[in-house]
């Protein structure tokens, strides 16, 4: 095993394909793949049958792990229960944050770059652990404090983290945690554990309106990114030729800025629009790949068929 990893959550076999079909070839990666699948969407199985349909070595080496039986595993673990344990069961996203943690503690990774399976990866990502020494994350000005319940929950995280972070700082940068590089942290987990069962996560998880557990994780990553920052770590945001994220349809990266600079990652996080940003982007890179996508799963027959605006 390898002291690198790149983690990657599964749950769609259209997306893992795509990533699979433009992924480079005849490359030596200094690190292992692990992909963390949601087996409520999609079945172990089925992922291993679409990874042998490629022939990428580190892929068909891959390790496997069922996000149902990690968050079994913490839960015993933290003895998580009542809404802590819901919270954790139902939240979706929260994996991410434990793919540092386990992949630590039970394959003694100490550098994990997390990612989910809506992307394109166009270069070998070994050089990204060299290039960044600590922690690495995709800087945002998305989730700033600014909601009506900013300075409950200021206080909420701070004393979830046990610091007295200021509004002004905490605005000051935050981030989008789609993809991080992430350091041995000894201290991720007791923080992570603390989060999981403070009032204030349950309440906006459960409670507040407009938030879904994607936003509820990001706030996590919010001030961890600033704790690890506090205390001295590296910490450094990704530059744009390394990843490219993609939030909206018609901005960039569009197509044809691949003809002058291409990223190593790719990160189309255009939620439910996923089609239509495939529909349109794919085509326009069959120039430099040389092929078109077909797509084989759960865009079969309907990726380029104008009528299906809204497939999810």
């Amino acid at each position: 095993m390898k002291k690198n990893a790149v983690g990657i959550g599964v749950s769609n076999l259209e997306w893992i394909n795509i990533m699979l079909s433009y992924y480079p070839k005849d490359i030596d990666e200094n690190f292992d793949i692990y992909l963390f699948v949601d087996t409520t969407k999609v079945k172990l199985n089925q992922i291993r049958h679409v990874i042998g349909n490629h022939n990428i070595p580190i892929f068909k080496k891959a390790t496997l792990i069922d996000v149902k039986q990690l968050y079994k595993y913490y839960i015993e673990k933290h003895r998580y229960e009542g809404k802590a344990k819901e919270f954790l069961l139902t939240h979706g996203a929260m994996f991410k944050i434990l793919m540092p943690i386990y992949l630590n503690e039970k394959y003694k990774v100490e550098r994990t770059y997390t990612s989910d399976d809506d992307v394109f990866i166009f270069k070998d990502l070994s050089y990204m652990f060299d290039k960044y020494k600590g922690y690495a994350f995709k800087k945002e000005n998305l989730f700033t404090l600014r909601n009506k319940d900013k300075y409950e929950t200021l206080a909420a995280f701070n004393e979830m983290f046990e610091s007295e972070f200021t509004l002004e700082e905490m605005n000051s940068l935050s981030l989008n945690c789609g993809n991080m590089l992430y350091g041995v942290d000894p201290k991720l987990e007791y923080y992570f554990e603390r989060f999981m069962k403070h009032a204030w996560s349950h309440h906006m998880y459960y409670d507040f309106e407009g938030y879904t557990s994607w936003t509820v994780e990001q706030r996590f990553h919010h001030f961890n990114i600033h704790r690890l920052m506090k205390e001295g770590k590296t910490v450094e945001p990704f530059v744009g030729d390394d990843l490219r994220l993609v939030l909206s349809i018609g901005k960039t990266p569009s197509d044809k800025s691949l003809k002058s600079k291409v990223p190593a990652l790719l990160h189309y996080a255009v939620g439910k629009k996923k089609p239509d940003f495939l529909r349109s982007f794919l085509p326009g890179i069959e120039w430099r790949f040389g092929f078109l996508y077909n797509a084989q799963y759960e865009l079969k027959g309907k990726l380029y068929c104008e009528k299906s605006k809204s497939l999810f």
